[in-house]
């Protein structure tokens, strides 16, 4: 936000130079600003292939892990434990519960084009999860479906605005939430559970 004295014009310029000041000046002025989210596990920057499961209401995003020390956060195996990450033909996998997903989008840009993302300039960098506040995506789907017979603006207001960023894709949501979760099984056990559950939202 603009300091006293301060304004909006010259808390966007403060915006350009420092990377807090990026967010607060973008709220001062009600544009879209990203905040980086704390899951308490991250997901593997180099590789971690990640799956989408998209149900009516219920979305689930499958990837690989950073790391053990990320794992035992959440009860995942570890190598201090004497256990591996993998066993067998079993994989540690992240889970990320998409909860109320009421729209997604999946494609680009990469790490490479981040960059050019619209909202790059506003708090979005590198992998891994974040909230976007003030959204134009949002205020969009709002408008779009103001024209209905039976709208309501409340709705809206209750969806938040999430980006996961990976290495090769980025995915967007509109929902109420994120859970995540480490799953110890295979890749297609995993997406064949997952699809059946989110037929079942």
């Amino acid at each position: 936000m603009a300091t006293d004295g301060e304004t909006v014009a010259e808390a966007i310029a403060r915006f350009e130079r420092e990377p807090a000041a990026r967010r607060e000046a973008a709220a001062a002025a009600g544009r879209p600003w990203v905040e980086p989210l704390d899951l308490g596990v991250t997901w593997n920057a180099g590789a971690p292939m990640p799956h989408l499961v998209v149900g009516p209401h219920r979305a689930f995003v499958i990837c690989y892990p950073r790391d053990s020390e990320n794992l035992r956060a959440l009860g995942g195996w570890g190598e201090s434990e004497g256990r591996p990450v993998t066993s067998g033909d079993e994989e540690a996998l992240l889970v990320v519960e998409i909860v109320g997903c009421s729209e997604v989008r999946w494609g680009g840009p990469n790490d490479e084009a981040q960059h050019g993302h619209p909202l790059a300039g506003s708090g979005l960098s590198g992998y891994g999860p974040f909230e976007v506040h003030n959204s134009a995506w949002i205020e969009h789907s709002r408008q779009v479906n103001s024209v209905h017979e039976y709208h309501s603006d409340d709705v809206f207001r209750s969806r938040r605005h999430f980006i996961l960023a990976f290495h090769d894709e980025m995915i967007e949501t509109q929902a109420r939430r994120l859970d995540i979760e480490v799953r110890h099984s295979t890749m297609r056990d995993l997406l064949t559970e997952l699809a059946v559950r989110v037929t079942e939202s």
